[in-house]
């Protein structure tokens, strides 16, 4: 979570080995967020359903940078999420299109 929005991203810490996806809505109470990945190094945002941001990074060397995920902050441990998170469900494959929206 930045400044009510909601960053995604993969990498290291570094600047050059980031790649973070912020929003481009702010979040409300009772949105219900998607987040995706592929290996090709799209990322995409959804706020209930419909498409918010994406972007294709240029890089794919940092997909596996870290065994680790973060949920309420930047993977640099700020910007701290203030709030309740009511479900949060991870999956290690992908989602049809009409599972995922």
């Amino acid at each position: 979570m930045k400044d009510n929005r909601i960053a995604f991203g993969t990498g290291s810490q570094s600047p050059q080995g980031d790649s973070t996806l912020l929003s481009k809505n702010y979040v409300k109470i009772g949105t219900v967020v998607t987040v995706t990945r592929r290996l090709d190094g799209y990322m995409a945002i959804y706020f209930n359903g419909l498409k918010d941001n994406e972007h294709r990074f240029g890089s794919k060397n940092y997909l596996n940078a870290s065994p680790y995920v973060t949920v309420g902050s930047l993977n640099t441990n700020k910007n701290f999420f203030k709030g309740e998170i009511a479900n949060l469900k991870m999956y290690d494959y992908s989602l049809e299109d009409c599972i995922r929206k």
